[in-house]
């Protein structure tokens, strides 16, 4: 009989995230970006404008995200299209299909026994339509299981509802098309499906200084019954929202995640002086033979556990709480924006999405530098 303990499991949801990134050549914007789908617990993530070209791109993918595919263009650092897998998400390939220039990319296979078809494009700004159409087609052709189709499809499919100005400068014909080519294909978007007389808007226009919702995910109609949420995000280290959906899955997680030390706890004198004295209080409080040494033992463990436990969350708290709060203005001050356009409010959104950018990268590189002077120091040793 095995003594391995059985951990209790509960359903883990699918959180699927799109966003238009508007470019990740910077290697601070793609750890922006990392962070920021780790942070909204994405499952999966699409990303458009993705700007790497065939032979030259950087690696996207991380510790969190290890799987991902690519449509890159072939000619230059523009376009560009990706599909990326969280570690947790257990997903076996069954087949995948890009375009030489970048516009999509689909991923099929399986997440335990369920079959999926994951499609993410970047439509051109003119003849939405004819690219949309052939994009269908192709994708009806490779598709199998629960579709899910993402992207910037870079038109506003009703546009008294999906646009600020309640018309769009998009000649009617091809809107309409488009939506025929998704009614065809049995293609439901999610977000109006769960919010039907609903305005939100992923993109702000400077030239026309005007709003739009032109960032899509759509489902299989036939897997509606799936779909648990729809959301439209703010809008921070690019200028385009992300949109997110979460879907019932058939994963399943532990109750309780497994803890790990930060290690980067260990290269902070004070953190590791008070670690050692909170040691001593416990050897001498209770290595005082009334107690077996044995037990004694496995109990330091769980002190000492609990207080890196408490130290990690006050640094946590203390290194988000600022971006917590730019964060929370930035939402408070677009929602404001959207409904009365002041030119103003745009100037105080763009500055405070600049010092939030500022913020991350401080962070991150603030990271980097103690991984590095522990790395060095233990190697010294």
């Amino acid at each position: 009989m095995s003594n391995a303990r059985c951990t209790p499991l509960t359903p883990a949801d699918l959180v699927i995230v799109s966003i238009n990134a508007n470019g990740l050549n910077v290697p601070e914007k793609r750890s922006h970006a990392m962070r920021d789908f780790r942070s909204q617990r994405a499952s999966v993530v699409l990303i458009q404008e993705t700007h790497f070209q065939e032979g030259k791109a950087p690696t996207l993918t991380n510790s969190y995200y290890p799987l991902g595919f690519y449509s890159n263009n072939t000619e230059a650092k523009t376009k560009g299209t990706a599909i990326l897998f969280h570690r947790r998400v257990p997903f076996q390939l069954l087949d995948s299909m890009t375009d030489a220039e970048g516009r999509f990319v689909f991923v099929k296979g399986r997440i335990l026994d369920q079959v999926y078809t994951f499609a993410n494009c970047y439509a051109p700004n003119r003849a939405q339509h004819r690219f949309l159409s052939a994009t269908l087609r192709t994708l009806r052709d490779f598709s199998e299981g629960l579709v899910v189709l993402g992207g910037d499809l870079n038109v506003p499919l009703e546009p008294s509802w999906d646009t600020s100005a309640g018309h769009s400068s998009i000649p009617l014909h091809i809107i309409r098309s488009c939506r025929n080519s998704l009614h065809a294909s049995r293609l439901a978007d999610c977000w109006r499906t769960l919010h039907p007389v609903g305005k939100d808007f992923t993109f702000y226009a400077h030239p026309s200084q005007s709003y739009s919702r032109i960032d899509y995910l759509f489902i299989s109609q036939y897997h509606l019954s799936a779909l648990r949420s729809a959301a439209i995000g703010t809008a921070t280290w690019s200028d385009h929202a992300p949109v997110s959906i979460t879907l019932r899955s058939p994963m399943f997680r532990p109750t309780a995640p497994n803890w790990r030390l930060n290690d980067s706890l260990l290269s902070d004198p004070l953190v590791t002086e008070e670690g050692r004295q909170v040691l001593t209080d416990f050897f001498v409080e209770n290595a005082t033979g009334e107690v077996a040494s044995p037990l004694v033992w496995e109990a330091h463990k769980c002190v000492i556990r609990g207080y890196f436990i408490r130290k990690g969350a006050e640094l946590a708290k203390s290194r988000s709480a600022a971006m917590r709060d730019l964060q929370h203005q930035i939402t408070q001050i677009s929602s404001d924006h959207k409904l009365e356009g002041n030119p103003e409010t745009m100037a105080h959104l763009t500055e405070l999405r600049r010092s939030l950018t500022i913020l991350m990268n401080t962070t991150y590189h603030r990271s980097y530098l103690r991984s590095k002077a522990l790395f060095s120091s233990t190697r010294g040793q």
